[in-house]
């Protein structure tokens, strides 16, 4: 999984106030599931 170079950057929880850094381009499904939690909750 290291060989993936491409990170996306964000600092965003609405709601835990935690920050969301360096996530991978293979953890872009996990990121796009977190982000329809925060707005479709």
């Amino acid at each position: 999984m290291d060989e993936v170079e491409e990170v996306y950057n964000f600092d965003f929880n609405p709601r835990e106030g935690k920050q969301i850094k360096r996530i991978t381009i293979d953890h872009q499904d996990f990121l796009i599931k977190k982000w329809d939690e925060y707005f479709n909750d």
